[in-house]
């Protein structure tokens, strides 16, 4: 689907198409989908095909060739490391496990072929200040399980924070995570290095002072976004805040962009993120090829709880058909978080 028309000028497809494929009672090690669903996913992939070679036309975005449809995956986040679900936790054993799941499902044959980390797996800076892993969290270190990722057919994504800090210690008492304010340039190449497709860029630390966010915000998004597009390695880039300072100009300077507070595991929260889509709407930002807006992570399946329970569900079986299909229906990235994938009683996709 990503690939335009070879007539003509053509470099990106306008198609917003994307294809919809929902299975309920979805269980870990259970491929419980009907051919009628593959029949109807292979209907989507073919007519979008066709769609994006006659309608291909130049798009004026995020100049780096990727998002050409909006991202599908996984991310840690909501994965919770204690019983408030106060922070996100992930590690080595979690991250193979999510992409075994999403082969054992059907997900990544459905498209869902990202696995991203929050802001759970950074450390420190070592003395070149270059950024490190947590080595207890992943012992066989970041670019040995990136690369196990890209073998199992996998693209990988990271966060960081535009700030001097990322917004969680993920649990790891007194430590203050580094974000990449000053170095947006070397966490960039040290990404590209590693192997990183997808990076995630949010907006924590002094940042959050209200003052020096409106002095630096636009700047720094779009500073880290030329240094994106610098590096050796072709990165989709999302940014939580870029909307907030650049907001017609955030396609520009981003593949993908949140506009609304974090998505929560409630039905009021779910109707916010639909509210704030409107705003998207004024501002003649909505998605098309290269640059995407985003309601954030679908809560499908419910987070995940500290402990032996595999995930606690804060909504309703309709609720999450019913947000998996508002979130289809805007065209917005498809991002499941928490730990539905480990034994959900009901996950759409």
């Amino acid at each position: 689907l990503a690939t335009a028309s070879s007539a003509g000028a053509c470099s990106r497809p306008t198609s917003r198409s994307s294809p919809l494929l929902c299975s309920v009672n979805l269980k870990l090690g259970q491929r419980n989908i009907t051919s009628r669903y593959h029949n109807m996913h292979a209907k989507a992939v073919f007519t979008s095909a066709v769609l994006a070679s006659a309608l291909c036309t130049t798009v004026f975005g995020f100049d780096n060739g990727l998002g050409l449809t909006p991202p599908m995956g996984w991310n840690t986040w909501k994965t919770c490391g204690d019983d408030g679900c106060t922070h996100d936790y992930c590690d080595e054993y979690e991250v193979k496990s999510a992409a075994a799941a999403m082969k054992a499902n059907g997900m990544k044959d459905a498209g869902y072929n990202y696995v991203n980390l929050d802001d759970c797996w950074a450390y420190g800076r070592d003395e070149f200040g270059t950024l490190t892993w947590d080595s207890d969290r992943f012992p066989s270190g970041m670019p040995s399980l990136i690369d196990w990722l890209h073998d199992e057919g996998f693209k990988f994504g990271l966060y960081t924070s535009a700030g001097n800090e990322t917004c969680s210690n993920g649990g790891r008492d007194g430590l203050h995570v580094p974000g990449s304010e000053g170095y947006f340039t070397e966490d960039v190449q040290t990404f590209a290095s590693w192997g990183v497709d997808y990076i995630k860029l949010d907006w924590c630390g002094n940042v959050k002072n209200i003052a020096y966010g409106f002095e630096h915000g636009k700047r720094y998004h779009k500073q880290f976004a030329e240094a994106v597009n610098a590096s050796s390695r072709p990165m989709f880039l999302e940014t939580v805040a870029g909307y907030y300072f650049l907001r017609d100009e955030v396609a520009q300077y981003s593949n993908s962009w949140r506009f609304c507070e974090d998505h929560h595991d409630d039905w009021e929260s779910t109707g916010e993120a639909v509210a704030c889509r409107l705003d998207q709407e004024y501002f003649d930002v909505s998605g098309a090829a290269g640059g995407w807006p985003y309601m954030d992570f679908l809560m499908t399946g419910g987070n995940g709880c500290a402990g032996p329970i595999a995930h606690c569900p804060g909504q309703t079986d309709d609720n999450y058909k019913t947000e998996f299909g508002i979130w289809t229906i805007t065209q917005v990235s498809w991002w499941f978080a928490g730990s539905g994938w480990g034994g959900s009683g009901v996950v759409c996709w």
